[in-house]
């Protein structure tokens, strides 16, 4: 089993619960689109304003993504509502890597015991990590 040492993501822990939604717009957004792909910006600086507290698990995320998946691969935000429930709104992490259907939900796999089912506790429902093709 892979091991993350905590110094590859203490880097990222400055962004907490305590971040006012000035520190969004300002502290916030420029690393996270450095690190991610943005779908619709204003969507999700809006969402992280309201739910600050995902921020520091979207900078982990990075991290431990980065581990379990191929150099290169791609990490898109993008804010979602279930049409049947307009207001259940989540944001989303959608990895792109060049793999097979089953390469990319084993490296899922690993990801989600590794890390990501213990990390889902802290979103809230708000925030979920899913495989995308195309």
């Amino acid at each position: 089993m892979p091991i993350i040492a905590e110094s590859e993501i203490e880097d990222f822990t400055e962004f907490d619960q305590e971040t006012s939604t000035a520190n969004i717009s300002e502290k916030v957004i420029p690393p996270l689109e450095d690190i991610y792909i943005f779908r619709i910006r204003d969507d999700i600086q809006w969402f992280l304003e309201k739910n600050s507290f995902l921020v520091s698990i979207l900078f982990e995320a990075h991290v431990y993504i980065n581990y379990f998946f191929p150099l290169y691969s791609q990490k898109i935000l993008n804010v979602v509502s279930d049409p049947e429930i307009p207001e259940n709104i989540q944001l989303i992490i959608s990895i792109s890597a060049k793999l097979n259907a089953n390469e990319a939900f084993d490296c899922l796999k690993e990801l989600d015991e590794y890390w990501w089912l213990n990390a889902k506790r802290q979103t809230k429902g708000l925030m979920n990590i899913t495989v995308e093709f195309g």
